[in-house]
C-alpha cells in the first residue's frame, strides 16, 4: 500500500495535481483493489483449508505441501502473490526485485 501511495503521489506531483484530492485517492484505491481482493480471498481460503479436519482433505493437503516443498517453481507464484505481486505492482517494488 505504501509503495502504491508513493507512486501515485509522485505522479500527482509531476502533473502538479492535488496530492490530497479525491482523484489521487481514487487512483490509489483503484490500483490496490485487485491485490487487496486476491489477498483477502487467499487468506480466507488458506484459513478454511488448514482448519478443516476432514480426513481426505488432510491427506490431499499434506501431499500438496510435499509437492510445494519439492517443486520450487510451484511455490514461486504463491509466494509472489502473498508478497503482493499481482495486480499493478508499484514501480519501487519492481525496482527492488531486480
Amino acid at each position: 500500500d505504501a509503495l502504491t501511495i508513493a507512486d501515485v503521489l509522485e505522479e500527482t506531483l509531476r502533473r502538479q495535481g492535488d496530492i490530497g484530492g479525491e482523484a489521487m485517492l481514487a487512483e490509489v484505491a483503484r490500483r490496490r483493489h485487485v491485490d487487496r481482493t486476491q489477498t483477502l480471498s487467499g487468506s480466507d481460503g488458506l484459513a478454511r483449508l488448514f482448519s478443516n479436519t476432514f480426513a481426505p482433505l488432510r491427506l490431499t493437503r499434506a501431499a500438496a505441501m510435499v509437492a510445494l516443498g519439492r517443486l520450487p517453481y510451484l511455490s514461486d507464484g504463491i509466494i509472489s502473490a502473498a508478497m503482493g505481486f499481482h495486480g499493478e505492482t508499484p514501480s519501487l517494488a519492481r525496482e527492488a526485485s531486480r
